[in-house]
């Protein structure tokens, strides 16, 4: 899956339209579209920028050349 998402709670996968609105984010009621909330356990998260990703991505590999 292409735009998989995992919760960092629970470690649920699902895609980015399974992710429900948060019914009591204060952020808009739901609708900010930052916070998404897993389907299985309900906790409210929001996804990492590819920023973040790049930069684990090349801690990751200078790591493992040490």
């Amino acid at each position: 899956m292409m735009d998989e998402i995992q919760c960092p709670l629970c470690g649920f996968r699902f895609s980015a339209k399974e992710a429900k609105a948060c019914s009591g984010c204060p952020l808009g009621k739901g609708k900010c579209q930052k916070v998404l909330c897993c389907p299985h356990c309900g906790y409210g998260f929001v996804e990492e920028s590819s920023l973040v990703e790049w930069v684990k991505k090349i801690w990751n590999r200078f790591r493992h050349k040490a």
